[in-house]
């Protein structure tokens, strides 16, 4: 069932994909020589896409419909060059452009005053409150992510322990899973929590953006105390990146990043791989023992990654991606209350991420966005030990037959992870746009533990569970008074469901399955509004009433220390905010 999700998954992207229309190809010279220019700027202004001739000096657009269209070529040093080009019949036309220096555009120099970028900017006039942290204000330096967003106001980053522990990310008092934590507005949270915001390399940052309060509906999420959305960097042609760092407690990372492009086929090709391995054999004091010091010393955690992906532009979408990915992590179990000396967990994900966007998608004012995941887990915990230790070094036996609960695991739990995220937006005039957005996840967990079915005289092996979130936004956004005020209001519902059976070997109690049979569905709203009232002064204000949907280990627990409760029930928060701020790049 899972290979064939994947397989349709697929297909379907590579189809979309190579759907047929007109194509425009040309070549562009230097004068009237046969000398060629690569990286020139093309441009179809009519249908806003924009290409670069490779180094022999030719470009192709694809799927472009039967029409007249505007085709400009710009090149430093050259006088730019327009022409007028019909599509009709042909499956495609061929042009070519001869460029002539020109004197004036070379001697002149452009000083350009210091300020935001043009994506910055657009973030800072929406209606939500925010804060963005330009990549370039940190690239190059000997940071983290974690020094990065402790420097901002109402934001802090904590870690629960070493490298490989839960990252805690707390706005303005509410952490944890209360703030959603995104990359490129794709939820970066995981069914195993194998991957946290500390694993992102911070040379492919471009820009984080921080969401004190509401979040933008494009997101589709539903963190209480806003959101962090890290925008990474996406240069154009081919480069290779290799970093490597050795921290303390024997800290070793390293990444190798491959990236190819190909013009004539213009596609991007791109390999990327990493690996990490952590003692993390820091000294700690006993919480529970006064004097007591404990040295960490069944810590360690490695963790490796390889994504491969393939992408395409100018095609029938605007930019289409699909990318393949495998991790695999190894955690060992460190005791506080007890010296486990023998546990550990190891995961291996496997899974395919496709990405779509297109500009005027099946009508003109039409804009679409999607991104969506299917994945695989394979889940082990192996706690078998025989005997217990305390921290003086004595030996006991165990008659549990495990360290950690009640009971001996040795489990190969297989749980799929599908989660999408569908953005269209429709722009009814320049001052007003109408938003809709679709998230849905749904993960399937199955129960596989020999050794916890012969310890407790069951058959669990088999059984299954499934949890699935829903969450449909609609919002409208305004601009009136020439733009000054700006009004974003928004509606969400929310759909939760538990079905199957969930196994709870927790305290060793557990002697038949807890049949799940759940459906909620809950209603939030928010209102936010900026208005510039003075040259570089705005005011910003917001409402939401906002719900936060159980996550996997939360309802179904985690089989080493979260408790499963079937019976736990969304979050819910309202949300003020108010803020006066002066902006000197702001106009």
């Amino acid at each position: 069932m899972n290979r064939k999700i994947l397989f349709i998954f697929g297909t379907l992207l590579c189809s979309i994909i190579a759907m047929q229309a007109q194509s425009l190809s040309g070549t562009v010279y230097r004068d009237d020589s046969k000398e060629t220019l690569g990286g020139a700027q093309v441009t179809v202004s009519d249908i806003r896409k924009t290409t670069l001739t490779d180094s022999e000096g030719i470009f192709l657009f694809s799927h472009i419909p039967e029409g007249t269209y505007e085709v400009s070529v710009s090149y430093i040093g050259m006088t730019p060059q327009t022409k007028t080009v019909t599509l009709s019949g042909k499956s495609t036309e061929r042009i070519s452009f001869y460029l002539t220096e020109d004197a004036q555009s070379l001697s002149e120099i452009t000083v350009t005053a210091p300020g935001d970028r043009k994506e910055v900017k657009e973030i800072k006039r929406s209606g939500v409150p925010v804060t963005v942290i330009d990549g370039s204000s940190f690239s190059g330096r000997g940071t983290s992510i974690e020094d990065v967003l402790n420097h901002q106001v109402g934001v802090k980053l904590r870690n629960t322990g070493g490298v490989g522990d839960e990252s805690k990310v707390n706005v303005r008092g509410l952490e944890g899973n209360r703030v959603q934590i995104y990359v490129n507005g794709m939820p970066l949270n995981t069914p195993d929590g194998s991957f946290s915001i500390n694993d992102l390399p911070l040379q492919f940052i471009d820009r984080v953006e921080i969401y004190k309060g509401i979040v933008p509906p494009e997101f589709g999420g539903d963190g209480l105390g806003g959101a962090i959305n890290i925008v990474t960097i996406e240069p154009s042609g081919g480069y290779m990146d290799v970093a490597y760092s050795l921290k303390s407690y024997q800290v070793h990372d390293g990444t190798v990043t491959w990236k190819q492009y190909l013009p004539k086929q213009q596609m991007y090709f791109t390999l990327y791989g990493s690996g990490l391995s952590a003692k993390n054999d820091y000294t700690m004091v006993s919480p529970f023992v006064d004097g007591l010091k404990i040295k960490r010393d069944h810590n360690a955690y490695r963790n490796f990654a390889l994504v491969t992906s393939l992408s395409v532009e100018n095609r029938y979408f605007d930019e289409a991606e699909v990318e393949l990915m495998l991790y695999k992590t190894y955690r060992q179990i460190q005791g506080v209350a007890s010296n486990i000396r023998h546990a550990r967990s190891e995961v291996t994900t496997m899974g395919i991420s496709p990405t779509l966007e297109k500009q005027h998608f099946l009508v003109d004012r039409l804009d679409l966005k999607f991104s969506g995941i299917a994945a695989n887990y394979i889940s082990c915990l192996n706690d078998t030990s025989s005997y217990v230790y305390d921290f003086y070094g004595n030996k006991l036996p165990n008659s549990g037959g495990g360290e950690i609960g009640s009971v001996p695991n040795l489990s190969d739990d297989r749980i799929q992870d599908y989660r999408y995220n569908l953005n269209l937006k429709y722009a009814l005039s320049p001052a007003m746009s109408l938003n809709l957005n679709n998230n849905f996840s749904l993960v399937h967990t199955e129960f596989r533990d020999t050794v916890a079915d012969q310890y407790m005289k069951t058959d669990f092996t088999g059984e299954a569970s499934s949890l699935t979130g829903v969450i449909i936004s609609f919002s409208v956004s305004n601009k009136w008074l020439h733009e000054k005020l700006t009004s974003v209001l928004t509606a969400r519902n929310y759909f939760y469901a538990l079905s199957g059976k969930m196994v709870n070997t927790f305290y060793g109690t557990t002697l038949t399955p807890e049949e799940l049979d759940r459906q909620d569905t809950y209603w939030g709203y928010s209102a936010a509004f900026k208005y510039d009232f003075a040259p570089h002064w705005l005011m910003k204000a917001a409402y939401e009433h906002n719900y936060r949907l159980p996550k996997k280990e939360e309802v179904l627990g985690d089989r080493a220390s979260i408790v499963p409760n079937a019976k736990l029930n969304p979050e819910q928060a309202d949300n003020y905010n108010f803020g006066v701020i002066f902006d000197r790049y702001y106009s």
